[in-house]
């Protein structure tokens, strides 16, 4: 084998479900020297996760990936194992060295991008083709759901042993140091991002202030990274007294500590590869009320469901449907050991 065996190729994975499922990967193989760790420079992990191998930052443009691309060909021999734990292989990578965790609907989906910036279509359209047209030298992709395989097929037919599999870090009820006096009715763990859906959460919201209901809701909206939708969510809670809490972003114990003092996740996104807050509320023992699509189903059997396009069906949904039973999973949660497992049965990878 060479001096480098392996390497972990997460070029765009700094923040979201993405970042819960790369750290213990990172965990799991912080002793390992001969494996190289391309990471994005925005990544934060803990000070007691200290790699033994080498660490490469990127830097999230596309001058900065292009850099990194043609360092990788001094690096990638015919011996190197290559894990891409962000949606896109490298652009020069060998043939049968590739493992590639998918978990970017957006990327294999002809999905409306309307409701974006034009830098992000922008961006989203070339990854759409940087995949495309690289999945033939993908040895294995790995999803990590049913309905993902299928589109995984049906967009990269050319590309064979698709796996879908699911791996996630064990959750336990920790208290942190939150400072939150409040318990809440409902809470949405999720970014600003446009397909997350609070702008029609927030109007389901209004209907329900109007019909004298005020449920309590806990979003984790930053002012800082997510100023616009922040500010739009603060003139209606203004405007109609709603029950609306923005606590920014937070750690992960942190998340746990909302769980423990919630009683039901809302779940409105439509478009979600996996969707690890529903899991994770499962874990917690909450109810879920979330939108009525594939990849809710494909994990979870949720307390009760709406149609995310529909602000009427949002609100008359969590007015009829008040947490009465907790939701259920349907899949076997893995670890990140089972998972590096299963990637070292892959053409002996690490």
């Amino acid at each position: 084998m060479s001096l480098i065996d392996n390497i972990i190729y997460a070029t765009n994975v700094h923040q979201g479900g993405g970042k819960v499922l790369l750290l213990p990967i990172l965990e799991a193989l912080k002793n390992k020297r001969n494996t190289v760790f391309i990471l994005d420079e925005r990544l934060k992990f803990p000070n007691s996760l200290i790699l033994k191998g080498r660490i490469i930052k990127v830097s999230p443009t596309l001058t900065g990936r292009f850099i990194l691309e043609f360092q990788l060909l001094r690096l990638i021999t015919q011996d190197t194992r290559i894990i891409c734990m962000g949606n896109l292989p490298p652009l020069f990578a060998k043939p049968k060295q590739l493992v590639v965790y998918v978990q970017n609907r957006y990327l294999i989906e002809n999905l409306s991008l309307s409701s974006f910036s034009l830098l992000v279509r922008i961006r989203i359209n070339l990854e759409r083709l940087w995949l495309k047209s690289r999945a033939h030298r993908v040895n294995h992709f790995i999803v990590q759901t049913n309905s993902m395989s299928k589109l995984l097929q049906l967009r990269l037919w050319r590309v064979p042993g698709i796996v879908p599999y699911i791996f996630l870090p064990k959750v336990e009820k920790v208290k942190s140091n939150l400072a939150l006096k409040n318990r809440y009715d409902y809470v949405y763990i999720a970014s600003g991002a446009p397909h997350k859906n609070h702008r029609y959460l927030t109007e389901a919201w209004i209907i329900m202030a109007k019909r004298g209901i005020f449920p309590t809701l806990c979003l984790t909206i930053s002012k800082d990274n997510e100023p616009e939708l922040f500010r739009w969510i603060d003139a209606r809670q203004q405007k109609y007294d709603l029950k609306i809490e923005m606590v920014g972003e937070l750690k992960h114990a942190e998340v746990q500590d909302l769980y423990n003092r919630s009683s039901a996740l809302v779940y409105p996104s439509i478009v979600e590869s996996l969707g690890l807050p529903l899991l994770e509320a499962v874990a917690s023992g909450l109810s879920v009320i979330a939108s009525d699509l594939d990849f809710v189903h494909d994990i979870i059997k949720p307390t009760a469901v709406f149609n995310p396009h529909s602000i009427e069906s949002i609100a008359d949904t969590l007015m009829k449907n008040y947490p009465k039973s907790k939701a259920k999973t349907h899949i076997k949660v893995q670890t990140a050991s089972s998972f590096l497992k299963y990637a070292k049965s892959i053409n002996n990878y690490l």
